[in-house]
């Protein structure tokens, strides 16, 4: 592959994984809830998953009966969890950007 046409794939990439990040993003702070897994190989179905736990890596939006809503990410990949309990946007918004670096994301309900 040219180096011309690698450089511009790459861009297309980056792009994509920012446009996904910001629509994620206005999801978690005005959507209902939500609970995606990462797919990292469509082929093979693999799922980016937690070293130890083999638990999966996460992004979700979730309404807790006490708190109310929250929202975030968490797994290995970004070390631990990134939520709006704890965490700015900014830096939850950084914790998305990097796992949706890592794959594709799928509803979590279809392994439940």
């Amino acid at each position: 592959m040219p180096m011309q046409t690698a450089i511009l794939l790459t861009r297309f990439s980056i792009n994509q994984v920012e446009n996904l990040t910001y629509e994620l993003f206005d999801r978690m702070k005005h959507g209902k809830a939500f609970d995606y897994v990462i797919q990292t190989n469509k082929n093979t179905e693999s799922y980016l998953k937690n070293k130890e736990t083999g638990v999966f890596q996460e992004i979700y939006k979730i309404l807790d009966p006490v708190i109310g809503y929250y929202y975030g990410v968490c797994g290995d990949s970004v070390g631990g969890q990134i939520d709006s309990r704890t965490n700015t946007d900014q830096e939850i918004q950084v914790a998305l950007k990097k796992i949706l670096a890592l794959g594709n994301i799928v509803p979590k309900k279809r392994f439940l």
